[in-house]
């Protein structure tokens, strides 16, 4: 008699469990966040601004000027592979800029902190498919952000060791500015 009891309660616990599961599967899909162009730009320039934020100081040369970034002017470039519909264009805002390093920073560890930092501080998820770096030889680590902006670090050579620091903005179309589903991700 108490097995039995034992037995109907831990199945009524499971069907309990279950049916609360199965409640939050019936529920609206959740509504993507839409951007457009100028959200796009403001998002590239906020992603390039907290990654350099987070350069050590003992790490930057200062005997170079840091670019401005609020004047930074790509322009907008076309999502391969995206298919926007009758929206137009599928767009991305590319933003770019690069930090001066002193001659006994070393970029690979200053790139994999970076790294680290973002993915369990910030939650942006690792990734080695940056398809729109493809033409960035030699590009060090990616990242992608919880709102699908896709970031990659590397290092480059240019009157000193430089970290090149590229955000890309989830797609959006041209014509109507809104956002698309997937964009970067």
């Amino acid at each position: 008699m108490q097995r039995r009891l034992i037995s109907t309660v831990c199945n009524a616990a499971m069907i309990g469990v279950l049916a609360i599961g199965l409640a939050g599967c019936t529920g609206e899909p959740e509504e993507p966040d839409w951007i457009d162009a100028e959200q796009a730009r403001d998002g590239s320039i906020a992603t390039l601004e907290l990654i350099r934020d987070l350069v050590p100081e003992d790490a930057i040369d200062t005997t170079q000027l840091l670019p401005e970034l609020a004047e930074h002017h790509a322009e907008p470039q076309i999502c391969e592979g995206v298919d926007a519909g009758s929206g137009g264009a599928a767009m991305y805002y590319p933003g770019e800029t690069l930090v001066p390093l002193t001659r006994n920073a070393d970029p690979a560890v200053l790139i994999d902190d970076l790294v680290n930092e973002l993915h369990v501080e910030h939650g942006w998820r690792i990734t080695t498919n940056l398809v729109v770096s493809a033409d960035k030889e030699g590009t060090d680590q990616g990242l992608v952000t919880d709102d699908d902006y896709m970031v990659a670090l590397r290092t480059v050579e240019q009157e000193g060791p430089q970290l090149e620091i590229s955000a890309w903005s989830a797609c959006y179309t041209d014509d109507t500015g809104e956002g698309l589903s997937g964009g970067n991700s």
